[in-house]
Protein backbone atom coordinates (compact mmCIF):
# COMPACT_ATOMS: atom_id res chain seq x y z
CA UNK A 1 0.00 0.00 0.00
CA UNK A 2 1.44 3.24 -1.04
CA UNK A 3 0.24 6.07 1.03
CA UNK A 4 2.05 8.84 -0.96
CA UNK A 5 5.45 8.25 -0.06
CA UNK A 6 8.17 8.72 -2.96
CA UNK A 7 11.79 6.98 -3.08
CA UNK A 8 12.46 9.02 -5.83
CA UNK A 9 15.33 11.20 -5.39
CA UNK A 10 14.54 14.99 -5.32
CA UNK A 11 16.50 16.99 -8.47
CA UNK A 12 19.19 18.38 -6.36
CA UNK A 13 20.14 15.06 -4.78
CA UNK A 14 23.51 13.61 -6.41
CA UNK A 15 24.13 10.81 -7.98
CA UNK A 16 23.58 7.35 -6.35
CA UNK A 17 26.43 5.08 -6.41
CA UNK A 18 26.44 1.48 -4.62
CA UNK A 19 28.73 -1.67 -5.04
CA UNK A 20 27.05 -4.96 -5.00
CA UNK A 21 28.97 -5.36 -1.87
CA UNK A 22 27.80 -2.76 -0.08
CA UNK A 23 24.17 -3.61 -0.92
CA UNK A 24 24.72 -7.02 0.19
CA UNK A 25 26.44 -6.08 3.24
CA UNK A 26 23.31 -4.18 3.74
CA UNK A 27 20.87 -7.03 3.56
CA UNK A 28 23.17 -9.37 5.50
CA UNK A 29 22.58 -7.23 8.49
CA UNK A 30 19.29 -6.45 8.00
CA UNK A 31 18.76 -10.39 8.07
CA UNK A 32 21.43 -10.78 11.31
CA UNK A 33 19.33 -8.40 13.35
CA UNK A 34 16.03 -9.75 12.34
CA UNK A 35 14.75 -6.61 10.51
CA UNK A 36 14.66 -8.09 6.78
CA UNK A 37 10.86 -7.86 7.00
CA UNK A 38 11.05 -4.33 8.34
CA UNK A 39 13.61 -2.76 5.13
CA UNK A 40 11.89 -5.70 2.65
CA UNK A 41 10.14 -3.15 0.59
CA UNK A 42 13.45 -0.50 0.02
CA UNK A 43 15.37 -3.84 -0.45
CA UNK A 44 12.59 -4.36 -2.94
CA UNK A 45 12.80 -1.07 -4.81
CA UNK A 46 16.61 -0.76 -4.27
CA UNK A 47 17.18 -4.39 -6.22
CA UNK A 48 14.67 -3.05 -8.77
CA UNK A 49 16.47 0.24 -9.38
CA UNK A 50 20.17 -1.21 -9.45
CA UNK A 51 19.42 -4.41 -11.40
CA UNK A 52 20.30 -3.10 -15.05
CA UNK A 53 23.16 -1.18 -13.99
CA UNK A 54 27.08 -3.07 -14.11
CA UNK A 55 28.32 -5.33 -11.09
CA UNK A 56 31.30 -2.84 -9.33
CA UNK A 57 33.50 -4.46 -7.53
Amino acid sequence: MNFGMSYDPGQDAPEESITTWEWIDALCLAVLRDKAKWHGEAFHFARDKFAALPILT
